[in-house]
């Protein structure tokens, strides 16, 4: 093969090289100029069910002050390698129109599930009533939370740990009080 030739296949390949590159490059910049508008995204939240064979151990209760425009996340008993390991508690921030179900520990077809946690979204003339650990004396028992229709010149107040004299908490059931306006 005569040696222009072989120059000439190789101005060849760098040309086809170099017209590909192009062609990647007008693409790039033509794509980074469209305009999309952003739907709001359904997304489907996929958590494993977790499943202990033995009953958790009773919760830690954690003492913690309010914080305001945020939703404490209550600590909880993990199954990992065959033991319980404690999980701590966190802050979230709210969201506007919307109640934190806290998860729970339940027990159904022979084995303590996990119930996951989760943001609804608030009704309309109720309030919700966060669920809490109730010592029944014997054991915690999980007390589910619930809607409650809303009192008119009233205001829930969520259950929550007090701080007593001596230093001592002590927990105050959720309630009613009258605004004051």
């Amino acid at each position: 093969m005569p040696l222009y030739r072989f120059a000439d296949r190789r101005f060849a390949m760098k040309q086809r090289s170099m017209l590909i590159g192009l062609l990647a490059l007008s693409q790039i910049l033509i794509g980074s100029a469209c305009v999309v508008r952003a739907r709001p995204a359904r997304v489907a939240v996929v958590t494993p069910i977790a499943v202990a064979p033995a009953r958790p151990p009773a919760p830690k209760v954690v003492h913690y002050d309010n914080r305001p425009g945020h939703v404490w996340i209550q600590g909880r008993w993990v199954w990992r390698h065959g033991a319980w390991n404690w999980k701590p508690g966190y802050w979230v921030p709210a969201r506007a129109g919307h109640v934190y179900v806290q998860g729970y520990w339940d027990y159904r077809d022979g084995g303590h599930r996990w119930v996951v946690g989760r943001w609804v979204p608030a009704r309309r003339g109720q309030v919700w009533v966060r669920g809490y650990w109730h010592w029944d004396g014997y054991q915690y028992v999980w007390r589910s939370g619930r809607w409650k229709r809303a009192r008119a010149g009233y205001a829930w107040i969520p259950g929550h740990w007090k701080r007593g004299r001596a230093g001592r908490y002590r927990w105050v059931p959720g309630h009613w009080s009258k605004r004051r306006y």
